[in-house]
């Protein structure tokens, strides 16, 4: 008999409840629990100087079904874990703050119990719970209640009027025959997923976008129906401002007419609030890689004279190349640049007037095709308004559009 079994014994739990032991725990008799919960969580959480409330299994609905999970509520926490086949051991999935969680007696889809079921809301995550009979779901949810009614006042948050968006509930698989979007049965190779902004269940080619939903996670882009897409690519929650801007441009020309010649002026609200040019005024700076810069950049574009066309004549001779000043670099230098640009990084960090110029004057082991991966991470955030990770969740065109507004194209 192992130590922690024999301490579980001594806590009067009997062999057919140490895998879900089911007890409310009045003030001052949670000592010894709250000690073997956290050898049972194997310190994934720390329990000391928490008030344990109450605990017990509940069936959650994941998107293939029930399973059952043991719940452990605090005064300011809720989390679950799943028990090991020894049943001495927890794996805590989630932990929520209690003053960021709500209840509702409403569940989306099929329930097989619905007496015995209830909805637990949070921004990152939102699920249904069955409990065994109505009697179990009456207790939850009203000690879930009072507990959140405490853990708000803590927080000096409302309960009712708080502003919290919550993520979606997923929608069961069994419950999906057919996209949500398109209509298309699932089959083995047409797969199913799940928007995450809605919780529909969609096919592979209706979830090939990405958004950035804030209230699941502000720098990772998740996976979203095309209907979500559509709805919100054009507001804060997308990330990118090249959208933002490009809708703001059109809602310029729908008010104020067509936007000036491109050879003539910028877009107006390019210049900033306070105007500039021909106003006088010192006008907004525009900063570098943002999606007013890399409009203003299309519009250079536009504004070049067109290619020679065969019937011009024949093409003048292009220059040739520059042959790089001082020594050629080392060998050492070229493996290392090599072994950089096979990373998808470099250990070595230039300005972004350096990496501005031409390929000719670049440093020996900056990659021509990839100049952004050297930049400082400041540099980086400032010149593209995200991080490098986030960046590399940007579709390919994006990726050319932003460099080429940056001058790193």
């Amino acid at each position: 008999m192992s130590m922690l079994t024999a301490g579980m014994q001594t806590l009067g739990l009997s062999a057919a409840a140490r895998k879900f032991p089911k007890c409310d725990y009045p003030e001052g008799s949670d000592t010894r629990r709250l000690v073997a919960l956290q050898i049972v969580c194997g310190g994934a959480f720390t329990f000391s100087g928490k008030r344990l409330i109450k605990e017990g299994p509940l069936c959650k609905r994941n998107r293939d079904g029930l399973r059952t999970y043991q719940f452990i509520l605090l005064s300011t926490e809720l989390l679950y874990c799943e028990a090991s086949s020894q049943a001495e051991k927890y794996e805590v999935h989630h932990v929520y703050p209690l003053a960021q969680l709500r209840i509702s007696n409403e569940t989306q889809g099929k329930v097989g119990h619905e007496e015995d079921a209830f909805t637990i809301l949070t921004p990152v995550k939102s699920f249904v719970v069955e409990a065994v009979d109505g009697a179990e779901k009456a207790e939850w949810y009203s000690t879930l209640e009072d507990q959140i009614a405490f853990a708000c006042q803590l927080a000096s948050v409302p309960v009712e009027g708080h502003g919290l968006k919550f993520a979606a509930v997923w929608h069961l698989d069994s419950e999906a025959t057919e996209c949500a979007c398109c209509m298309n049965g699932f089959t083995m190779m047409n797969r199913r997923h799940h928007c995450r902004a809605c919780g529909a269940v969609i096919c592979g080619s209706c979830s090939n976008n990405k958004l950035r939903l804030d209230h699941i996670d502000s720098e990772k882009f998740v996976r979203v129906c095309e209907n979500c897409y559509a709805d919100n690519k054009a507001n804060n929650a997308y990330g990118i401002r090249f959208y933002s801007a490009r809708y703001k441009a059109d809602e310029i020309v729908a008010t104020n007419g067509p936007s000036p010649s491109p050879t003539t002026a910028p877009v107006p609200w390019a210049l900033g609030a306070g105007g500039g040019g021909a106003n006088g005024g010192s006008g907004g700076a525009v900063r570098r890689g943002s999606g007013v810069a890399m409009l203003n950049a299309a519009y250079n574009l536009a504004a070049q004279p067109p290619a020679q066309s065969i019937s011009d004549g024949p093409k003048p001779a292009l220059p040739s190349k520059p042959k790089p000043k001082g020594p050629p670099p080392s060998p050492r230098s070229t493996v290392t640049g090599f072994l950089g640009r096979m990373r998808g990084g470099s250990t070595t960090t230039y300005p972004l007037a350096v990496l501005q110029g031409p390929s000719a004057d670049l440093p020996a082991d900056v990659d021509p095709a990839h100049k952004e991966r050297y930049l400082s991470d400041a540099e980086f955030q400032e010149t593209f308004g995200m991080k490098k990770a986030a960046f590399k969740q940007v579709a390919g065109w994006m990726k050319e559009s932003m460099k080429e507004g940056a001058g790193l194209n």
